[in-house]
Order: C-alpha cells, then structure tokens, then sequence
C-alpha cells in the first residue's frame, strides 16, 4: 500500500512538474516562434501545381531555428514575393528582376530597408527598382516557373539569376523546363504543421504531428534525435555538416549535369533576351567555402554566358562570422553583396550610354 502511495506521489509530482516546465516555455517563447519554424505558421498555402507556395499578401515574422533572428517583421506582395525595393531619385526607374538564390537572396531574416535588394538601389546612382523572386528552399527551375506564372508580362531592364547548388533532376528532360514536377501530397507537405513546411527527419517523421503538441514533448523528440543521429554518424565516421555539404558542392560536376543545367539557364535566358533584356549569372557568397569555390560551374558558363562570382571577387571580406543563421547572410554582408551587385548591375545598365 506504502509502495502503490509512493507510486501516485511521484507520478502526480511528475505531471506536475511537467505541466509547470509546458505552462513557463509557453509563456518564455514568442507565439510566432511556434517550434522552431523559420517563419510565423500559416505563411504557406496549398497550391495544386507547386504544393506550398508563399500566401500572397501575408504578413508575420521570421526567425531562425538557432534564435539569431526573432520577430523580425514581413511582409509580401500580392504574389506572394518580398515587396520590391525601389530608391527615391527622380526619373523611370530600370527595373531589375532578382530570381534564384533561394532564401539567401531572399534575404531571410532581414527587415525590408536590408535585403539584398534594398542595399543594390540605394547604392545606385540611377532610379532603379528590385525586385527578388528568391523563396526559402525554392530550387531554380521552380523560381522560374512561378515567376512564370505570376510576372511573365512584366518587363525589365536586366535579369540577374543567382547559382547556388545547381543540380536537379528536373534539368534532364530539356522539353520541361518550363514545367514544375508533380508536388507531394498535402498531407505529407504539411504533415507536421498546417500552413508551412517543416524539413524534420529521424524521430520526427515516426511522430508526425504529435511531437508539436508540447514545447516539452517537442524538446524531448528533439534531444532524443539529436543524440539517436550522432551515434549514428560516430558509427559510420560520418562527418555530415554544412561545411561538408559547401565543400562537396565545389567538386567537379557531372558533365551531364553541366550540360542540362546550361541547358536551362539558355532556355531562361532565352526568354529574357527576345524581350531585349540582358541576363547575368551571379555566383553568390557562400559560407565555408574557398574563393574559387564556384570555380568548376563559373569557368565552363562564362564561356556562353554573363557572369559574375562575388564569392571570389569579396573574398577575403567573406568573414565567417559574415554568415549567421545556418548560413544566411547578416546585415553587414548583405550591405557588402548588394553594393557589389550594384556596381556589376549598373555597368550593364549603362553599357549603351558609353
């Protein structure tokens, strides 16, 4: 009987306990940063081609799973995209059209009067406006066709298409470029949060939805997991990290690849040049990575096209302590990238008036 007592006191003391932990995370952490997600839940909606898209007109704020960033603000435009960025000189703007890049050149984490684009109008001599059709996790062939979609009657003044990892399945099939691969199921898109996308793997992915219920619940999977990947990774003498994954990218590429991916950038290009618009391949900054980083992708392209490596030519401002947030660009390196874009985009710009 003293057993069972002693049973029920330490399992009553142990829910409460539990229920104290739950009742202080709630209160300590920010609504908007529900379990870690980049961005306030309900960012993303269904959408039967692309599968999640960004909600055009949502407004919330992004944060970082490593808690650099917390409640900065934003918005987007009617489309879906970060609202464009324009200076105040007088005169018809040229108008630059920013695609590719992913959340990097989305400037994520980054208030409006940061972002990339921001930093290149500013620095401008000339009215210009900029506007970055870059998504979070958005590969290229996708940017493509959602900008194809959405602003494919709009003109420009000059295209600049940012290189991050280019390969993709989708590049092989060179009648398709135009074309988006079916998306997963919604159920599986949104399968651990309604309204955004969570890349969650190991413990998680037995879970589902279930680990999001509780902060402690959530913290718990999360150690658990954590722990479950580095044995396994100390097993295998796996060393698996960002800094590996930057490094392997700068490896010789397939010569198949090279040939579907310039393929691709032709076919883009193409589009852009009938309109009597110049195109630009900018090799972005990366974090971890060596100047000539982009070297193998840089030297086979310049061959037939437009290209710059603002990895190589900022090297040695490139400070690792540069990248934050897994990667991102802070304030100090987006001014550096938007400044040095400034300077290519407006050589162009200009050519015809030399």
């Amino acid at each position: 009987m003293h057993l069972l007592k002693h049973i029920l006191t330490a399992l009553l003391a142990l829910i409460l306990g539990a229920l104290l932990a739950e009742g202080f995370l709630r209160i300590l952490i920010p609504v908007e940063a529900q379990f870690e997600t980049w961005f306030t839940p309900g960012i993303e909606a269904w959408d039967d081609t692309f599968g999640a898209v960004y909600k055009p007109g949502w407004e919330g704020t992004m944060r970082h799973i490593d808690g650099v960033y917390r409640g900065v603000p934003l918005k987007l435009d009617g489309k879906g995209y970060r609202l464009p960025a324009r200076n105040n000189l007088p005169g018809i703007p040229k108008r630059v059209l920013l695609i590719g890049g992913r959340s990097a050149m989305m400037s994520y984490g980054l208030a409006d009067e940061e972002t990339i684009a921001a930093q290149l109008v500013q620095a401008a001599d000339i009215p210009m406006e900029a506007q970055s059709v870059a998504w979070a996790g958005g590969n290229l062939t996708r940017s493509w066709n959602l900008y194809r979609r959405h602003l494919i009657e709009e003109k420009w003044d000059l295209v600049v298409i940012s290189h991050v990892n280019p390969y993709l399945p989708a590049f092989r099939d060179h009648t398709a470029f135009d074309t988006v691969p079916p998306p997963a199921p919604r159920e599986w898109t949104f399968r651990y949060m309604e309204g955004i996308v969570l890349w969650r793997d190991g413990l998680f992915l037995k879970t589902g939805r279930a680990a999001f219920v509780s902060y402690l619940g959530y913290g718990l999977i999360r150690l658990a997991d954590g722990a479950i990947k580095e044995i396994d990774r100390i097993r295998s003498g796996s060393s698996a990290n960002l800094v590996e994954v930057i490094r392997k990218q700068a490896l010789p590429p397939d010569p198949q690849a090279l040939a579907d991916y310039t393929a691709f950038l032709r076919h883009v290009e193409g589009h852009f040049h009938a309109q009597g618009t110049p195109v630009l391949l900018h090799f972005i900054p990366r974090p971890h990575a060596e100047p000539d980083h982009h070297a193998p992708y840089r030297e086979p392209l310049s061959q037939s096209l437009d290209v710059i490596d603002l990895n190589r030519d900022l090297h040695p401002e490139l400070e690792e302590a540069a990248f934050i947030a897994n990667g991102h660009y802070g304030r100090e390196l987006a001014r550096k990238i938007g400044q040095a874009l400034e300077k290519e985009v407006s050589a162009r710009l200009l050519k015809d008036k030399i």
